[in-house]
C-alpha cells in the first residue's frame, strides 16, 4: 500500500512566519539563486514579475496547502526568455506560512511520500 503524507505534516519541519498584504516572500533576480521554501497555511500569494519598462505581470496564484518558492524553472534561461529583471512572490492577502530551508527541503525530498 502506498502511503502519502498530508502537506500539513511538514509544518513541523518549518518555522511559522506571517506576512502582511504586499510583503515579498521571495525574490529572484537574474543570476541569483533563491533559498527557502514555504508551505502556505493561509492566505493567497502570487508569482509576478516586473519588466525592464516597469510593467507588472502575474503568472500564478498560490493558495493554502501549497509549496511556495522558486523552482528550477525560474532559471536564467527563463528569466532572459521573458525579458524580465526580477520575479517576486508577493502576499496578496495576510498570510501564514511555514518556512523550510532549501537544504532541509532537499533532505525531505528523499522520502517518497513527500515527493508524491
Amino acid at each position: 500500500m502506498h502511503s502519502t503524507l498530508d502537506i500539513t505534516e511538514l509544518y513541523q519541519y518549518g518555522e511559522r512566519v506571517t506576512f502582511k498584504k504586499g510583503d515579498n516572500l521571495a525574490q529572484s533576480v537574474t543570476g541569483e539563486k533563491s533559498g527557502d521554501i514555504y508551505i502556505l497555511s493561509s492566505g493567497i500569494c502570487a508569482l509576478s514579475s516586473i519588466s525592464c519598462d516597469g510593467k507588472e505581470t502575474t503568472y500564478l496564484y498560490f493558495k493554502k496547502r501549497q509549496f511556495v518558492g522558486f523552482v528550477p524553472l525560474m532559471n536564467n534561461l527563463h528569466l532572459n526568455y521573458y525579458g524580465k529583471k526580477s520575479f517576486s512572490i508577493v502576499a496578496k492577502t495576510p498570510c501564514v506560512a511555514y518556512r523550510i530551508s532549501n537544504r532541509q527541503f532537499q533532505d525531505l525530498l528523499g522520502f517518497p511520500s513527500v515527493v508524491s
